[in-house]
């Protein structure tokens, strides 16, 4: 008997079925399948609770007294907002490093891995196809950007009034 996904579960007809029958059923589904009836003890409730106890539940941001620094969800007593060291990026050609100071012989900022830079490339390289051979069109109020113009427009883009000028 083949079953779909859904009568899989709702039948209970999971276990005992050949991997080909199984194997359209997403991670969630599956692990669903294993939890049905299933409930945790308390002695595991417990455990997970220990587990999550002092995790930070909303946004948490580093506050600083100027000589300890701290993540905390509200700014304590006589501490400010922000840590007590900014550490920066910085590469001198060949490789990346993190300090408070610029390093002698290197410049702020990173460098891009190869996997990244050919892949920023072959983005790039798409958006340029993409648009290659087409024109700026306009009507006085319009812009559009087309391979030949459209009728009653002109080549060009609408020049700017004085208002847009101003904002």
């Amino acid at each position: 008997m083949n079953c779909g996904s859904k009568a899989l579960i709702e039948k209970g007809c999971y276990y005992k079925r050949p991997a080909s029958e199984l194997i359209f059923l997403t991670r969630a589904e599956h692990i669903r399948v294993h939890w049905i009836g299933k409930k945790h003890t308390n002695q595991s409730k417990q455990k997970m609770s220990r587990s999550q106890t002092g995790r930070m539940k909303g946004k948490s941001n580093w506050y600083n007294n100027g000589k300890v620094e701290l993540r905390s969800e509200t700014c304590p007593e006589g501490f400010v907002c922000g840590r007590l060291t900014v550490m920066n990026w910085y590469n001198d050609g060949t490789r990346n490093v993190r300090a408070e100071k610029c390093p002698e012989g290197f410049v702020k900022g990173r460098l891009l891995s190869d996997r990244h830079r050919n892949k920023c490339s072959k983005n790039m390289r798409k958006a340029i196809d993409a648009h290659r051979g087409k024109y700026h069109f306009t009507d006085g109020i319009v812009d559009v950007l087309a391979h030949e113009a459209p009728v009653g427009f002109v080549k060009g883009r609408p020049k700017k009034t004085i208002m847009e000028d101003k904002q």
